[in-house]
């Protein structure tokens, strides 16, 4: 049987990491370029509508979220996966409150499979519990725009010092951000589970 490359396309090879974004602004269609102010880059509301004002005297719709939210895979009891969309709330107890009945009705077949949702407002997660891995990367259409930032877990691993370590994989678009950027998330990330009781508001 022959063997054919699932990623090939006529398309030649992007020259670097921003040729996506060159390409959304190329041609005379329209295009909606999604922002999202982030707390770990300096500045970044005046960033923001410094772009938004350049964007749109060039006549192109500058869409500016206010919040993202979670697009997370889900395994159901046939080993099938289906996506879990996962409304931002700032509380944690609220948003497990509010995810919980979502997962349980994705893994039930409760909803739709469908990946084609409004992704420009989600971040998207994934787990692997049963591996702890050192590396991760997740399938992509390179043919098209594609700057979502995406997540990955692994299992929780339980050293003889009594500390947990759990793998986390961070990919995002080089062009909108640096590894400064995402090493303040992690390090907010890692502040937060030093004391998850406090972070969750729960008192000891």
């Amino acid at each position: 049987m022959p063997m054919h490359d699932f990623y090939a396309s006529s398309r030649p090879a992007p020259l670097d990491q921003a040729d996506g974004l060159r390409r959304m602004f190329a041609g005379r269609r329209s295009t909606v370029l999604p922002l999202a102010a982030n707390p770990y880059v300096p500045f970044s509301g005046v960033v923001l509508d410094r772009l938004a004002a350049a964007l749109a005297a060039q006549g192109s719709k500058v869409l500016v979220l206010d919040v993202v939210h979670a697009s997370a895979t889900t395994l159901r009891p046939d080993d099938s996966i289906a996506f879990a969309y996962l409304d931002y709330d700032p509380d944690p107890r609220r948003f497990a409150a509010a995810a919980a009945p979502a997962v349980a009705a994705v893994k039930r077949g409760d909803t739709v499979f469908d990946p084609g949702l409004d992704l420009s407002a989600h971040l998207h997660f994934t787990t692997l519990p049963w591996i702890d891995f050192t590396s991760f990367s997740h399938a992509r259409n390179w043919g098209r725009e594609d700057s979502i930032p995406k997540f990955a877990f692994g299992r929780l691993q339980h050293g003889d010092d009594g500390r947990c370590t759990m793998a986390m994989s961070v990919e995002v678009h080089h062009a909108l951000m640096d590894g400064l950027h995402v090493g303040r998330l992690v390090q907010g990330l890692e502040e937060r589970l030093r004391d998850p009781a406090a972070w969750v508001g729960v008192s000891g």
